[in-house]
């Protein structure tokens, strides 16, 4: 599938401008999912290696997407990384936001929720629940149709590409990432008692 028949944007950009539809929904589920984060390294000077982030083009829950991606980005001697991220989705009926820690590669993802014992929203919505979360937390949100939630399953894996042929084809070796999800377990058990609650 190619990228436009996606429907997947930064939750500030459903403010910013109307190429967006999106209209609040009423929280009525959360699931734990995952997403992808690549990177791009260069050799530069003196034997060290540059990191490039591409911002939000950097996310997608979608492989083939962030291949694709990968394959505009690329020049003579870069190669690059992709990660499994743990993350929790807050589902509406038809769209869902998806929590993303504010460090995205952190082994400890969601630790703002250590000192966290319930949750008190504002409002039942969930981009006005994101907003108050990214109020005292600082996470990323995207925006997607619920049906593209993917479940979190393990063990969590990251490629990295190297070059190869005469072609420069990728190829990408797989290895398993390893996190701590113990906030993110509970930040998941938070957002239950809350729905519970209701």
């Amino acid at each position: 599938m190619t990228e436009d028949q996606f429907r997947w944007f930064n939750v500030d950009a459903a403010e910013t401008t109307e190429n967006y539809s999106f209209a609040d929904e009423v929280l009525v589920s959360c699931q734990l999912t995952k997403i992808l984060h690549y990177s791009e390294k260069r050799n530069a000077y003196w034997n060290t290696t540059s990191n490039l982030w591409p911002g939000d083009r950097a996310f997608h829950f979608n492989l083939d997407i962030i291949k694709q991606r990968i394959e505009k980005d690329r020049k003579m001697g870069s190669y690059f990384s992709i990660h499994e991220i743990p993350c929790l989705a807050i589902l509406g009926k038809e769209d869902a936001i998806i929590l993303i820690d504010h460090y995205p590669r952190s082994s400890m993802p969601f630790r703002c929720f250590s000192n966290i014992e319930s949750l008190d929203f504002p409002s039942y919505n969930i981009k006005e629940i994101f907003n108050w979360l990214n109020s005292k937390f600082l996470v990323y949100g995207f925006i997607t149709e619920r049906a593209n939630i993917a479940p979190l399953d393990s063990p969590l894996l990251n490629y990295t590409s190297r070059s190869s042929g005469p072609n420069y084809f990728l190829n990408y070796s797989k290895n398993v990432s390893k996190f701590d999800i113990q906030y993110l377990l509970k930040a998941f058990q938070l957002f239950h008692s809350y729905l519970e609650s209701r």
